[in-house]
């Protein structure tokens, strides 16, 4: 029977990587496609979380293939490339498909071969009113998927050592770290001072929608509270408990930081894996906790933008601008950027 096949890739980080693998797999499986997926390492300048950035450290593969045969195929080729006679699906002619659809029968019944390195979403013409659904059933090929032994012994230990079980408890994600260290590195020093705007605008972009002050959460976190159920904290600045802790008690929190695993993939992942699991999730829309609670099918509480502009202000100013030289007209630049993007995730709230 035709088979047609998409070859993928991208070379940034765990989440990216695996919602763009669960988009294009939700797409093909309609059409007994096959997905081959190029996950290269990640580039040196993520340091040791270089080491052993493998799809093998998360998942089963040999059972994967033993379940899907070839549906889904996993190669680490590096540097990452792509079949010269493919056709490429990132040409300009095929731009308006990602935004209004691809026909069916450029797939379906086809001996076709196509690549693409880029992240827009797949979908056909005729589903375009059901893109809303396309959570759920991505939520349920990524529940197909066997995972790595070590993930789940981990994730079993995580519930023993807690007495916790899946949808026993609130996860409450704090994203902070690298939005917070792209500004300070790139805008210090000489790099800042011959920096392009819109790289600015992309960062400060960064730092509005994927972070949030401690503030933003309050919310969230008074009703999680209220129903009863411990919190499990997770954070790339895992520090950032301490706050949480002052303010409303140490018992009421699980660090997740506590729950150590070799390999930082793979903690990465077990940690998506307890969001995914959990109640519900408080977070903001940064992949990590949004795309967990769309994978666990749960309710979300988003604290991007979520409290007065005068604290999300504040934040800017005390945790970035004051450990920065930079020019008055960058600063104006990255103010004028961030009120127009709380304004914009308020006026669509």
């Amino acid at each position: 029977m035709p088979k047609p096949t998409l070859v993928i890739g991208r070379s940034d980080r765990l989440i990216a990587r695996l919602k763009s693998t669960l988009l294009a797999w939700r797409f093909l499986n309609q059409v007994n496609g096959r997905l081959i997926v190029n996950w290269p390492n990640i580039p040196q300048r993520y340091g040791d979380e270089c080491f052993r950035y493998s799809p093998a450290e998360l998942f089963d593969l040999v059972q994967l293939h033993c379940d899907r045969g070839d549906e889904l195929i996993f190669v680490e080729q590096r540097p990452m490339t792509f079949p010269p006679e493919a056709t490429n699906l990132g040409d300009p002619e095929y731009k308006d498909y990602f935004r209004n659809g691809f026909p069916r029968d450029m797939f379906e019944g086809r001996d076709t071969l196509f690549a693409n390195r880029g992240t827009a979403p797949f979908f056909f013409e005729d589903e375009s009113a059901a893109r809303a659904d396309f959570p759920n059933q991505m939520s349920d090929l990524f529940h197909t998927l066997p995972l790595n032994i070590y993930i789940k012994t981990h994730l079993n230990r995580f519930y023993e050592k807690t007495g916790l079980g899946p949808g026993e408890y609130i996860a409450l994600h704090i994203r902070r770290g690298d939005c917070y260290d792209m500004l300070l590195n790139e805008l210090n020093g000489e790099a800042g001072a011959s920096i392009d705007p819109k790289r600015v605008e992309l960062l400060v972009g960064h730092f509005a929608i994927r972070t949030a002050p401690a503030e933003y959460y309050a919310e969230g976190i008074e009703q999680a509270l209220s129903t009863g159920k411990k919190i499990v904290f997770t954070s790339d600045s895992p520090e950032t408990i301490g706050t949480f802790r002052k303010k409303y008690g140490a018992r009421e929190f699980i660090d997740l930081s506590m729950f150590k695993m070799a390999i930082d993939i793979q903690k990465a992942f077990l940690d998506f894996l307890i969001i995914k699991n959990a109640a519900y999730v408080i977070g903001t829309s940064s992949n990590f906790s949004y795309f967990a609670a769309q994978l666990g099918k749960i309710d979300f509480y988003n604290a991007t933008c979520a409290g007065p502009f005068e604290i999300l202000q504040n934040q800017l100013e005390t945790e970035i601008l004051d450990h920065l030289d930079v020019p008055d007209e960058t600063q104006a630049l990255m103010m004028q950027k961030l009120e127009k993007e709380y304004n914009r995730i308020n006026r669509i709230r």
